[in-house]
Order: C-alpha cells, then structure tokens, then sequence
C-alpha cells in the first residue's frame, strides 16, 4: 500500500474514477451512459482534453461534460486548474464542467446571457484529505462522493438543465480545430516520443498520415512524422 500510496498520481486516480463512473453508468439507466477519458492526447504541457469525459447517447458520440482532476496538493481555486477547465470545455462546446482535487469538487455552469462559466455547486465532504499518500487510503469515500456528484449531474441531465454537446458538432464548430493547433508543438513531440517508444503505434500513424496526405489538416502533422 506504501509503494502505492507513494506513486499515485493525477492520472492512477483518473483511470480508477473512470472504471467506477463506467460502473455506475452501466447500473443505471439514465442520461450518463458512460465514461472515458483514455483517450486523452498527452503532451508536457498537460492534457488536450478533459481527464474525464461523461458521455450520452453513444450512437452520436455526444459528450455530456468533461472532468479536470488534480490531486490535493492544487487549490481548487487555482488559476491554471480552471482556465484549462474552462478552455477545453469551450473548445468542445460544453455548457459545464466539473473541477476535483479530491477534497472539493466544483461545478461550473455556463450563463447563456454573459457566457461566463460559475460555480453553480460545490462539495466539500472531503475536505480532510488534504496529501496525495491519502487519496489511496480513503477511496471507499471519493468513491462515494462521485456517485453523489454522479446522482446531482444525471437530475440536470435528465431534466434538460444542462445538455452536453455532439463531439462532431463541436469539431465542426472549429473548436477542437483551434485547440491542437495552438497545441501543435507540444502535440507533435508527445507523438514522437510515444512512436518511438511503440512501433505498431508508429506504423498507424505512417497509415493515418499517408491515408490523409491530401487532407489539409494533416499538414501540420508530416513535419513531425519526418523525424521519426
């Protein structure tokens, strides 16, 4: 448990929310069909998208809401912590997003009339936790919490207080577009090095990038694929 304890990070306790958010979606029948997040395309500079993604119907890819998780060690006021938050939520067109540092968990809502995003609910029930070693002690509790906030988000869902939006959607609103790009760099250096750490990752996308040689917005990505 000590080594554990020791190791575990941002991306441990995503991967174990995930499964138990997947679990609850799967033993209720309601808006949240399911979760992921694996997905994510990772770079020094953090994480392109939501550490979590919630989603709806699964035939049209509609995402519900995205998730930024930090361990206690960041403020859930911190600065950094909800502009990303509320960048990606932008970008994908969401009209909501959910900040959890374990110890609280903030709810933010999009005001249609200011298109600002504000607190709309906070937990705090584990405002106790408050180091990194404690989050693998205390799972039993952030368990519960999440299928509290799991519970409080399926009401706005289920009665069309919040919406979520179509991924397609969103893509062709050139959101996500705009977010890669100014991402470029970063993007193409996390793809080198995980090509070069994965040959059948490097050869998927020697196949993706000739497929998409006359695509315009595979432009960006030949450069980097070059110096494989």
């Amino acid at each position: 448990m000590k080594g554990k304890a020791a190791t575990y990070n941002e991306r441990s306790w995503a991967i174990d929310l995930i499964g138990h958010l997947k679990h609850l979606a799967k033993a209720n029948n309601r808006s949240i069909k399911d979760a992921g997040g694996e997905q994510t395309v990772k770079s020094e500079g953090g994480s392109l998208f939501p550490d979590v993604l919630l989603f709806g119907d699964l035939t049209t890819a509609r995402i519900l809401q995205g998730w930024e998780l930090k361990m206690p060690d960041t403020g859930i006021d911190d600065f950094e912590f909800r502009d990303n938050a509320e960048t990606k939520a932008r970008a994908l067109g969401l009209d909501s997003f959910l900040l959890w540092n374990v110890s609280h968990a903030h709810l933010y809502v999009r005001r249609e009339a200011t298109d600002e995003y504000v607190r709309s609910h906070a937990w705090d029930d584990l405002a106790d936790i408050t180091t990194r070693t404690a989050v693998v002690g205390n799972r039993q509790r952030w368990e519960a919490l999440a299928g509290e906030i799991f519970r409080h988000l399926n009401d706005l869902f289920d009665r069309g207080s919040l919406q979520g939006r179509q991924f397609i959607d969103a893509y062709r609103s050139g959101g996500v577009t705009a977010l890669i790009m100014e991402n470029a760099g970063s993007v193409a250096e996390a793809l080198i090095a995980a090509a070069r750490r994965n040959a059948l990752l490097r050869a998927e996308m020697t196949l993706w990038w000739i497929a998409r040689a006359l695509n315009t917005l595979a432009a960006p990505w030949s450069r980097c694929l070059l110096r494989l």
